[in-house]
């Protein structure tokens, strides 16, 4: 299993050192000892403790330290928290509201940012502070040290980092001395970059530049994706309440076609629920779907316009999509196989997704959405994608209408007492959004990473924000580097 969950058994501490469950509403965690903030303003390099973590969720959840809302932008993931306690120093309890022993765990381990901490000297200098990245302070292996908007970030090495290298625990990590993220928009120009050696390490490379790449000495890996890319329906709102008119439009589309042309054959062309395909056991497998219901997925135009036409839509209809990427291929794709059976879809683009997640929330989108699918991410996360929360709740971004099986599914999950059980409520889920057709998906194809051969200690680990542990583990043979011109 890939992706952005472990299972609780294979999890470690990190500014934790332990944890146990209290009881099916209570998990205690105890935290590392020698901890220390970053040694710079307004911190100055003081001892992370019980208090800095109560601190944060008192914040995030509106439970203390003269906060009194939540935050909703974390709402969907924290429903079920109380709020969280230091029992002494070095001693947390999070208190849910609800029994939830079988995923108390999960809500903690999440690697979402609402998991991270910030220190209560840096929140109180005020909004101009919490917006200057030149203030920003942690507890990781890297101190931002220059950051150029759209453009790049600098990290320098901590030099009081607890962390040591698991491989080899005398280390004391980070290895580099600094660490530098580029912002480059054009694929081109990245991949010339990596090419030359101006770029050390590179994810998400397509088909057709890793083959530009094949005379080059790089190391590569083929990193499996295990999400997809589609959209969903505003289905609380007609025509979208009427799973005919939900299958007419998965109906419309050729997903095989989509698979040779756009991703040239990285992908096997199938549709997707919620759950991704990387964590096996725990989504529905498309190869034991029953015959019917692949051909209820399978390109059909024909039998999709008859479903319109049994739905009272014989001539079609217009509708629109919300996305903060006017400009994907899938969505154009998309676009006009929905064209040839009579939906005409206005595409309406924002400036940014945040621009765009406002919007959602407000339930001011009428149709569909631009969106993703089959997450990895974990299922405290995942479970919250179809659940309503209320139809009118800011926890429910995309507005879904209460479907009372996604309902019950989610009030066990929250209930649930083992791991085993989150599997088998995840796979149900999973079928059930399979089964009602809430979006039109296309499971995408894997990528590339590549990397320089002088670039030591990296083992195919996922690239992405919230990486700077993983990056604290590498390490550049200099002398193989000089002798590569490099």
């Amino acid at each position: 299993m890939s992706g952005n969950y472990t299972p609780e058994k294979y999890m470690v501490g990190q500014l934790s050192e332990s944890w146990e469950l209290t009881d099916q509403q209570t998990m205690t965690v105890h935290l590392r000892q020698g901890i220390n903030w970053q040694d710079k303003a307004p911190v100055n390099g003081r001892e992370f403790t019980a208090e800095d973590v109560v601190f944060h969720y008192d914040r995030l959840l509106g439970t203390g330290h003269g906060f009194t809302a939540g935050s909703p932008y974390s709402a969907m993931m924290t429903s079920n928290w109380k709020n969280v306690t230091a029992v002494d120093k070095y001693t947390v309890q999070f208190n849910f509201k609800t029994p939830c022993g079988g995923i108390a765990f999960m809500n903690i381990a999440d690697p979402a940012a609402f998991n991270w901490f910030e220190a209560e000297e840096w929140v109180a200098l005020g909004k101009d502070a919490l917006s200057d990245w030149k203030q920003v302070v942690g507890t990781g292996p890297w101190i931002l040290s220059d950051f150029v908007t759209t453009t790049s970030m600098t990290f320098n090495r901590n030099q009081n980092y607890w962390g040591h290298d698991r491989r080899y625990p005398k280390n004391q990590t980070p290895y580099l001395d600094s660490v530098k993220l580029l912002s480059i928009t054009d694929t081109a120009t990245r991949v010339a970059a990596l090419r030359t050696g101006k770029i050390d390490i590179m994810s998400g490379v397509d088909w057709q530049h890793a083959q530009n790449l094949a005379d080059t000495d790089l190391q590569k890996a083929q990193m499996p994706a295990g999400s997809a890319s589609g959209v969903t329906f505003r289905n609380d709102l007609a025509p979208f309440t009427d799973i005919r008119v939900r299958k007419a439009m998965n109906l419309a589309i050729d997903r095989q076609a989509i698979a040779q042309s756009i991703y040239h054959g990285l992908t096997a062309g199938e549709p997707a629920g919620v759950v991704t395909p990387l964590y096996k056991g725990y989504y529905y497998a498309y190869e034991d779907w029953p015959q019917s219901l692949k051909d209820d997925y399978a390109y059909n135009p024909t039998k999709a316009k008859e479903l319109l036409a049994e739905a009272g839509f014989p001539s079609g209809f217009k509708t629109n999509v919300v996305t903060a990427n006017s400009s994907s291929e899938l969505l154009l794709t998309y676009k006009d196989y929905f064209k040839s059976i009579g939906v005409n879809v206005k595409i309406k683009a924002f400036a940014d997704s945040r621009a765009l997640e406002d919007f959602e929330r407000a339930g001011k989108h009428d149709g569909l959405a631009d969106s993703g699918a089959a997450y990895d991410w974990p299922p405290n996360r995942t479970i919250e994608q179809y659940y309503s929360g209320g139809v009118d709740s800011s926890v429910n971004g995309l507005k879904w209408a209460p479907d009372p099986v996604i309902e019950d599914l989610h009030a066990r999950f929250l209930a649930s007492k083992s791991s085993d059980e989150v599997q088998t409520i995840m796979f149900e889920t999973d079928k059930r959004v399979v089964e009602q057709f809430y979006g039109v998906f296309l499971v995408i194809g894997s990528g590339y990473t590549y990397w320089q051969p002088y670039l030591k200690g990296y083992s195919n680990e996922l690239l992405g924000w919230g990486q700077q542990i993983m990056w604290s583990g590498l390490w550049v043979d200099t002398d193989l580097k000089k002798s590569l011109g490099r």
